[in-house]
Order: C-alpha cells, then structure tokens, then sequence
C-alpha cells in the first residue's frame, strides 16, 4: 500500500533560520543617532531584527545605549564593570547598578558582560564575572538571553596566553543561555569561517563541549579583496551558520578601521539583502 501524506504535512526535520542583525556605527561622529543608521541600513539591506550595542561601563536606563533604537528592533547589548573591575564586579560591588540597567532592558533582549573576555582575563577570572552577572541578571529579568561573547582571534592565536586550555570559559559556556562569537577576516586572515582556525577551535572547544546554543556576534570582512570577493565569502558564512544551527548572524556594519568591514559595494549590499531576506522572522 503506498504512503499517504496529508496535504500540507511536511516531512523534514523543523528548520529555524537565524535571526540577522548588524552594529552600524559612524566614526567620525562620538555621538551619532544611532535611530537614523539603523533605519538607513534597514533601508538599504533590512530586514535586520538584531542590533548589536556596547557601553563600556555599566550605565543607567535612561543614557544605556540600548535606548537608542527604538522597538521592534531588539538590542544585543554588551556592557563591561566600571572601570574594568572585573574582581569588583564578581564580588558583587556593582550589583545594584548592574541590576538597575538590566531592568530596563526591551523584553527578550539579549545580554553580554565583557564581550571577547579572553584578550583581558583568564578563564577562571571569566567564569566568576559570568556567575555573578548571570545570576544578578535572571534576579531582575528572566526572560534575557545572557550570553558569552568570545573572540576567535584568540582562539587561533593565544596571544595573550589566556586560551591554551578551555578551563574556564567552558564552565561559564555551559551556565550561559547563548555562547556567541566575534569573528574576522581580515586582509592576513582573509577566509571564510568555516577555514577560520580560531572560529573552529571555539567551536569544538566551547559550542560542540557545552552543547549551548551559538550564533555570531560580529562578522567582518575586509574588502580589499574585491566586492564579488567578499560577497562570496559572506553567502558561504550566512550558509555555514544555516546548516550548523545559528541561532544569529549579526555583520558589523561600519566604518570604523577606516572602512574596511564596511558593506558598501554593490554585490556585498545584495549579498546581506538576500541573507536579511532569509532571516528569522516574528
């Protein structure tokens, strides 16, 4: 008897595409509307879901850097304790402040405390940062994803002696909701991700080890190669991400480095609109 199938039941596995997303900045300007960037970018490569913020101290609600984009846009905001003090932070002397602007976070924001940590701190010194900044953070507001931003250059390189094992930022991978990752080809590393000797490193040491859900970060790639060039390595990075369960791919969109991750030609800008195309929709 042959099989039946009822209209309209599809017989492959579930298949969420990521969430797209971008930081878009303006070097020239200390203070740019970040509202006008976003909405031009959204015009020339949206739709773009995710946008990927920084303060470099712990800010309060009303001059965080997440306020600067307004709904449905939802911030990946990345914040670092006030001056740096990582031992502070962990002892919990930044605890109410901390918490104060984590609570006016959009609902169903995305966290990250120290993102690229390996180039500042050893592993063990990151995995007590997370504990406290995870648990002060679900304290307040559950329903955050927190997130470990790693750096893929160290990853390949350990230039700064922190990565010569995963001890550490496995453990804080695996409290984590989401482990993401910043990763680059630059003009001396110009390559797709999947060839990227750091970005797989991090993959097997932390993603395949803690089995957390991943995604990127900040994906840049230089442009001296060639438009067509880049555009081609972007479509082969977004694909990668697809077939190996990204939950996001966020490019950084903007001209700092003197422009060189910018997406500016013709076949790199419709390269991210029909990736912007596929992404995750609400």
């Amino acid at each position: 008897m042959p099989l039946v199938v009822s209209p309209g039941v599809h017989q492959e596995p579930a298949y969420t595409a990521p969430w797209v997303g971008a930081y878009v900045g303006d070097q020239a300007n200390p203070s740019p509307d970040y509202n006008a960037l976003w909405k031009a970018r959204q015009r020339e490569v949206g739709p773009l879901h995710i946008w990927r913020c920084f303060d470099s101290s712990i800010k309060t609600p009303a001059t965080a850097r997440y306020q600067r984009v307004p709904a449905p846009v939802i911030p990946f905001y990345s914040l670092k304790p006030t001056n740096g003090d990582i031992t502070g932070f962990a002892a919990g002397n930044y605890s109410a402040a901390y918490q104060t602007v984590v609570s006016g976070l959009p609902y169903g924001s995305y966290l990250a405390v120290w993102h690229e940590p390996e180039d500042d701190m050893t592993g063990t010194d990151f995995k007590l940062l997370t504990e406290r900044a995870y648990a002060d953070a679900k304290a307040v507001r559950p329903d955050i994803t927190f997130s470990y931003i790693a750096m893929a250059y160290q990853w390949e390189t350990n230039s700064k002696g922190h990565t010569g094992s995963n001890a550490g930022w496995l453990e804080a991978a695996r409290l984590v909701d989401l482990v993401a990752v910043d990763v680059y080809a630059p003009a001396e590393d110009y390559k797709p991700m999947a060839q990227d000797l750091g970005f797989q490193s991090w993959m097997t040491q932390i993603v395949a080890a803690s089995g957390t859900p991943w995604g990127v970060t900040e994906r840049g790639i230089y442009d001296g190669q060639g438009d067509t060039s880049r555009a081609d390595v972007l479509t082969e990075d977004w694909l990668y991400a697809c077939h190996n369960g990204a939950e996001m791919f966020l490019y950084y969109d903007a001209d700092w480095d003197g422009g060189t991750y910018l997406l500016d030609g013709p076949a790199s800008l419709a390269a991210m609109r029909g990736i912007a195309a596929q992404g995750r929709c609400r």
